[in-house]
């Protein structure tokens, strides 16, 4: 093996600081421009949020800390920006929605979960408005709430599923004559690992080599393919079942990477067997390492078939490290991952003021953080928890090394996360190679970036909160050129003038949720006296859910399969008739371009009819269904991926909601509700002209109310608003009373008197949430806050469910965004008192204090002891915290995690126990 001697040439890719590729080759000019340019316009943000226990019951307080971070390498991002914090539902919807203040990157909150909740499957979501142009960096936590008494963790069922196993050669292929690796991960359709062995055969079913997983499904195996041989893997998976697989094809000439991680260096191999070396001897090849904005290159000639370079593993932060070759025309050869773990995390040490303590004794924690054996001053967050009532499984955990470093830059879902730093052997070495060879890169890819083919980013950062509205006449007219006085507590806080649209704008120091504010028109009192003012919602980021949604899908698991291009490709098959969106880019609007080119299918008032059919086709936009009465051309045609026309037995997947025909719309990179108008607030089909509104709860008698109806807004016998109910303790008591004609029995609805003939007992109503059926069963479980509108349809209304509707449909819409403290916007004749959707203020952790002459005023049952989301180390690296223990027996578990000022990562587990 010949050894390559080289000059690193190390650059950093930032900010506000670059250093360019010197020399004159051009290839690696090149890579290095384009990863500049990507480290500029496309800079990553990151938020990670530290929780104070792993899972919870109903009644408790859900405590967390958030870390935003900006940049490839993990930095605190400096700008003062809003971070919005969800709590979605096992039904997919959002319950809970805060707006927090970030400073110096960092903010906390809490939800506080009502004893009603309901127990499963909660996930916690936070972003902000930049993270749009990055959506798949949202984070995105599952939280198991356990309801009624019980509060021991649920137990994942072992769900029994048909195995599958995919291979991966080190490098990307297996070449002939050269000993690969392959690494492999077999799980089953739930998404999970599952242990597999086996063995390797050839086309003769001569045995070349043997495997077996060693952790989660995963594992790896060296194989030396034969020029004219193809192989085989037989195996048996850990649920008895067996298969045989076929390894991918060899290469009959080619060139590999072979990368290994060791103690305080990583060695890189380039291997090329001898038919192409024969025809590349001579040639350039380049190798570049990319991690964290840092870029190193290395220029050789192909001079040999093996050839071998060792790089200091301090040359890059801990993380994941791309190594790719080049050809001498820029050409990526082969590729590979691999996670450096280096001496910049942070060491934290931690220890106590005693070993063991008594119940209600004050402890005292001291820790120091280190990173690189120097002192690092930084921002932390500590939770103490009792062991005892919540047990941990450490492997399982999210933490913010697995999260920053490892998941989140990693496709598809991650098993036991934390196993992979909670100890460095070297088995925990080896699965944690064999994780990144099966798992995809997610930050880009190299054709994209050298074909600049990467979408930019248009979604600036939301810093600021604002106050936005109108100023109309009683008769519509805007009032053009006019003051509008901002008050608070009877003192002016500034005044605007109303643009051209009778428009203004306030923008706003920080307040919190729940201040009250009035607005007041400038003038005589009789201007005064004709003059409506209005407020507008501050709007939230855009959340396309279906990119959070089934992440132990098989197609999370294996990132090569696309799952919306799977869909596509089985709805292409079955349609009547498909368009490809390269086809339509040029038309200046969507209805335009389906007119000319879907047949059987006709626009009225901007709503598809299958021609001789009573009710509008069923529209699906990237895999949710949508209202059949909304803009489409909302939807830019330049934006369009396909479309399909689905009718008759080709709809029948979508049930008798595909009745009337289905149009599915696949876009390249998302639609917004507003855009396509769900919110009703640009575009009003008016539903009228159809069917005749027959009651509407809140006394209005316009239709401009959102509605996941399939027939849309307008088509219902009863409306009822959500703000009629949004404050009981749950949807069966709120709504009892209001639906006309309606009772419950133990909390499902039915129609009094509705019973199908032949079966002779009442059926209870069809339940529709945000267009999706759901078991009547779960309807009390659903929280009121959540919801916005509820439509009754009956009889002739509810036959475009078809038999799903002989029992009368409740629809349910829920509202966009459901804060805490429910904002109070209207308008009123020249003044306007309102209370915006402001920052959350988040509760303090309350801990109890005990001395020698107090006494209990109860039994101290707390599961968390302590938490504290705001610990700052000095200069030192050092920090202290005190508090009492509880009446609990057993082993405490003390965790502190945090980001020094350098943007070094760290965690600590300590523990101690209570007598």
């Amino acid at each position: 093996m010949k050894k390559i001697y080289y000059l690193l040439a190390l650059f950093i890719l930032g900010i506000n600081s670059f250093a360019f590729c010197q020399g004159t080759n051009t290839v690696l000019q090149n890579v290095t421009s384009k990863l500049k340019a990507l480290s500029t316009n496309h800079v990553i943000q990151k938020a990670y949020l530290h929780f104070d226990r792993p899972y919870y019951a109903a009644g408790d307080t859900m405590y967390f800390k958030a870390y935003v971070t900006l940049g490839d390498h993990p930095d605190l991002s400096k700008a003062g920006e809003i971070l919005h914090v969800d709590l979605i539902n096992p039904q997919n919807v959002t319950i809970r929605s805060i707006r927090l203040q970030l400073n110096k990157g960092v903010t906390w909150g809490d939800f506080d979960l009502p004893d009603t909740l309901q127990g499963g499957s909660y996930k916690v979501r936070a972003f902000t408005r930049y993270m749009q142009n990055e959506p798949e960096y949202f984070f995105t936590k599952t939280i198991a709430i356990t309801s009624g008494s019980n509060k021991n963790a649920p137990v994942n069922a072992n769900a029994s599923a048909k195995a599958d196993i995919q291979f991966f050669p080190e490098g990307g292929e297996m070449i002939t004559s050269l000993v690969s690796k392959v690494a492999f991960k077999a799980i089953g359709t739930n998404g999970m690992g599952l242990g597999v062995k086996g063995v390797i055969l050839d086309n003769t079913n001569t045995q070349v080599a043997t495997f077996a997983s060693t952790h989660l499904g995963m594992g790896s195996f060296y194989i030396q393919p034969i020029a004219g041989k193809t192989y085989k893997a037989k195996m048996t998976f850990a649920d008895g079942t067996q298969n045989t697989v076929d390894l991918p094809v060899p290469e009959i000439k080619g060139i590999i990477l072979q990368v290994k991680d060791t103690l305080g260096k990583t060695s890189v191999n380039i291997i090329c067997n001898k038919a192409y070396f024969q025809e590349n001897q001579g040639k350039d090849v380049n190798l570049v390492m990319y991690s964290q904005g840092r870029l190193s290159t290395v220029n050789t000639k192909l001079d040999n078939r093996v050839m071998g370079m060792d790089i200091a593993k301090d040359q890059f932060s801990s993380g994941i490290l791309q190594v790719t070759l080049f050809s001498h025309d820029g050409e990526p050869l082969s590729e590979r991952l691999v996670f450096l773990k280096n001496a910049d995390l942070l060491n934290i040490a931690v220890n106590s003021n005693k070993p063991v303590y008594k119940v209600h004794d004050k402890a005292v924690i001291n820790f120091n953080a280190k990173s690189n054996n120097t002192n690092s001053p930084g921002f932390f967050s500590v939770a103490v928890v009792d062991e005892s009532r919540v047990p941990f499984d450490d492997n399982n955990e999210t933490t913010i090394l697995s999260y920053l470093l490892l998941t989140s830059d990693l496709k598809g879902y991650i098993e036991q996360p934390n196993y992979y730093f909670t100890s460095n052997n070297k088995q925990v070495q080896n699965d944690l190679d064999n994780l990144v060879l099966t798992q995809g890169y997610r930050k880009f890819s190299w054709k994209q970036l050298l074909n600049s083919d990467i979408k930019p980013f248009t979604y600036a950062p939301e810093k600021d909160l604002y106050i936005m509205g109108s100023e109309k006449t009683s008769g519509g007219e805007p009032v053009v050129n006019k003051d509008v006085i901002l008050m608070q507590e009877g003192s002016v806080l500034g005044t605007a003038k109303t643009n051209n649209t009778g428009g203004f704008l306030f923008d706003m120091p920080p307040f919190y949720a729940g201040s009250s504010f009035t607005l007041q028109a400038a003038g005589s009192t009789k201007d005064k006296n004709s003059t409506i003012i209005t407020v507008e919602k501050q709007p939230d980021p855009t959340v396309i859910n279906n990119a959070f949604d089934s992440l132990m899908s098989r197609s999370a698991m294996y990132p090569a399969g696309n799952n919306t291009g799977n869909a596509l490709a089985n709805n292409a098959a079955n349609s009547e008739q498909t368009i490809d969106g390269d086809e339509i880019s040029g038309a200046t609007s969507l209805t335009l371009a389906l007119s000319g080119r879907l047949n059987s299918l006709n626009f009225v008032s901007g709503v598809p009819y299958l021609k001789g059919v009573k009710y509008p086709v069923l529209i699906v936009i990237d895999g949710k269904i949508r209202n059949s009465y909304i803009n489409l051309d909302g939807v830019a045609p330049s934006n369009v991926k396909a479309v399909q026309l689905l009718k008759g037995a080709s709809a029948s997947s979508y049930g008798s909601s595909g009745s009337s025909g289905v149009l599915i719309i696949n876009t390249r990179y998302g639609i917004t509700s507003a855009a396509i108008n769900e919110q009703n607030n640009v575009y009003k089909y008016e539903a009228q002209n159809v069917v005749k509104k027959k009651d509407y709860t809140t006394g209005t008698n316009n239709i401009s109310y959102r509605s996941s109806n399939i027939g849309g807004p307008g088509h219902a016998d009863q409306v009822v608003s959500g703000d009629a109910f949004k404050n009981t303790p749950n949807l069966p008591t709120g709504l009892n009373g209001l639906l006309h004609g309606i009772q419950f029995v133990s909390g499902v609805p039915y129609i009094r008197g509705n019973s199908i003939v032949g079966v002779g007992q009442d059926v209870p109503m069809y339940i529709v949430l945000d267009g999706t059926p759901i078991n009547a069963t779960l309807f009390g479980d659903i929280d009121p806050r959540s919801i916005e509108t509820v439509e009754v349809l009956k009889g002739p209304s509810a036959a475009i469910y078809g038999m799903n509707g002989a029992g009368g449909v409740l629809v349910l819409t829920t509202r966009i965004q459901v804060s805490e403290d429910a904002q109070t916007i209207g308008s009123s004749l020249g003044t306007l008192q309102f209370k915006p959707v402001g920052f959350y203020k988040a509760r303090e952790f309350y801990s109890p204090k005990y001395d020698a002459s107090s006494s209990a005023n109860g039994p101290d049952v707390r599961s968390t002891l302590y938490w504290n989301p705001n610990i700052v180390t000095d200069n030192d690296g050092n920090a202290s915290f005190e508090f009492y223990n509880s009446d609990g027996h057993g082993s405490v578990r003390v965790i502190v995690e945090g980001i020094d000022v350098n943007g070094n990562l760290g965690r600590q587990v300590y523990r101690y126990k209570v007598e």
